[in-house]
């Protein structure tokens, strides 16, 4: 099966954003909606983190036991950064700032864009597979996903006014349909392999000695309503809430930005992977407002 949702992410997807592979949020101990101060600089580095999945890499030729603590710390710095995003947006993003603040963010979410992209062409993947190994090259991606963007949260700064502020039964509805929306993403990732999204599939390939399975056009869920279902929950997460901060709005103007722009390469590469089934996809399937019935695939050849 494709990388059901190929989302880009965060990336990932995932964005995926290859994803999305997006996701994650405030930490260290800090409190919501703090502003985090100026001048402060990371703790934990790309490159730190690169190097414990590498150190991580020659222990699982060791010992079983290493796969598990790969696995474990995979889903904590993926999972946890991501639910403390919806957090973050829902809850954090009030406070006061200026044009200087809002250009801190920008430059820290251009940071964090180039970091994902770069490390999504061939050339930087093989320079990672010398530091992790070929079969480590996801799983590092979608951990050095979570450590940066929770780096992004961590710095983000508040911008002070709001483009509205919903009270009563509106704000209610409005939360309510920002929480469906995050209901929506579970929902989706439950519709595809969440351990090959994560790349801990790969290494059980590698362990085994088994090849990887050639891409498959899959129709299954949601994706037979529209192409990336995962990118059109998380854009309904950016923009629907209660309140609208100016921080809130610039972080969903650029998540929006980043994911349109991912999504056109993203299409590409689905277009030479999968060929004319992809093409005839396209042809039934939007991109991202979903359709009103699920597109059953082609008909069945005699």
């Amino acid at each position: 099966m494709l990388r059901h949702g190929s989302e880009l992410t965060t990336n990932a997807a995932s964005l995926e954003f290859d994803r999305f592979d997006f996701g994650y949020a405030p930490c260290c101990g800090r409190q919501l909606g703090a502003n985090p101060g100026r001048g402060r600089s990371p703790s934990l580095l790309p490159v730190d983190v690169l190097l414990v999945v590498g150190w991580l890499a020659e222990a699982w030729r060791m010992t079983r036991g290493s796969y598990y603590i790969l696995a474990v710390m995979t889903r904590v710095l993926t999972d946890v950064p991501l639910l403390l995003m919806f957090c973050f947006i829902h809850f954090g993003m009030r406070g006061h700032g200026d044009a200087g603040d809002a250009l801190s963010n920008a430059v820290l979410f251009a940071a964090f864009a180039g970091i994902h992209s770069l490390l999504a062409r061939e050339g930087p993947k093989k320079i990672l597979s010398r530091v992790v190994g070929e079969a480590f090259i996801r799983i590092a991606y979608v951990i050095l996903s979570g450590v940066t963007l929770a780096l992004l949260l961590l710095f983000w700064r508040p911008v002070t006014g709001e483009l509205w502020h919903a009270r009563g039964p509106v704000s209610w509805f409005l939360t309510g349909v920002y929480f469906a929306s995050i209901l929506g993403l579970f929902y989706v990732a439950s519709c595809f392999d969440y351990l090959e999204f994560l790349g801990l599939r790969q290494i059980e390939r590698s362990i085994a000695g088994r090849p990887k399975s050639p891409p498959a056009l899959s129709v299954k869920g949601p994706y037979g309503y529209c192409r990336h279902p995962m990118y059109f929950a998380l854009l309904a997460v950016f923009w629907i809430g209660p309140v609208m901060t100016f921080g809130h709005l610039e972080f969903a103007f650029l998540g929006t930005l980043y994911l349109l722009i991912g999504v056109r390469f993203e299409e590409g590469n689905l277009r030479r992977e999968l060929g004319a089934d992809y093409g005839l996809y396209c042809a039934h399937v939007p991109m991202l407002i979903p359709r009103l019935t699920a597109w059953q695939g082609p008909p069945a050849v005699p």
